[in-house]
């Protein structure tokens, strides 16, 4: 399971100093994270499918024609991205249809991959599951997922969070 930060804090990623800018015939910050730390994590996959997520953007609801901020946006149908090159495509393809916001919220996105952590455990289905979450800093809802994080430890889940960029990533 992968989360992408898709907040403002990020910066305009039509301009060179944002980490989501995307040089010509080059990789964002957060491509080559993806691409670094999604490479080491897919070995431990047996099946090599993705569920991504993006937190903080905004987009329009196409039921209802308003603006939505998500801290918990499903960027493809479940079970559909097979492999990083895939995951890299749909991160491209979410980035030019959303707008960054914010603020930046951990625990929606805990909470979503607890559910699927602990969904159908038994003795005849054990699996594991590793949550990678890619932002660019400080945690906006501290307390909240402090708490998701305790509710999630006696499941079978690893969280790791990769710092993008040079923002303080401070967790007391």
């Amino acid at each position: 399971m992968i989360a992408i930060d898709f907040t403002a804090s990020n910066g305009d990623p039509r301009v060179i100093n944002s980490l989501h800018y995307c040089p010509p015939n080059g990789m964002s910050d957060y491509e080559k994270a993806i691409r670094a730390v999604g490479e080491i994590v897919s070995q431990y996959d047996s099946d090599g499918i993705f569920p991504v997520v993006g937190f903080g953007a905004r987009y329009i609801d196409q039921s209802t024609r308003n603006h939505v901020v998500s801290h918990c946006l499903e960027l493809a149908p479940p079970r559909t991205i097979v492999g990083i090159e895939q995951v890299v495509q749909v991160y491209k393809n979410t980035l030019s249809n959303i707008t960054l916001y914010g603020p930046t919220n951990f625990s929606q996105v805990i909470r979503w991959a607890s559910t699927e952590a602990g969904a159908d455990i038994s003795q005849d289905n054990l699996h594991y599951t590793i949550l990678l979450i890619l932002t660019d800093g400080v945690i906006s809802d501290q307390e909240l997922t402090k708490m998701e994080i305790i509710a999630a430890s006696g499941l079978p889940l690893s969280i790791i969070i990769v710092g993008i960029g040079a923002a303080f990533f401070d967790f007391p």
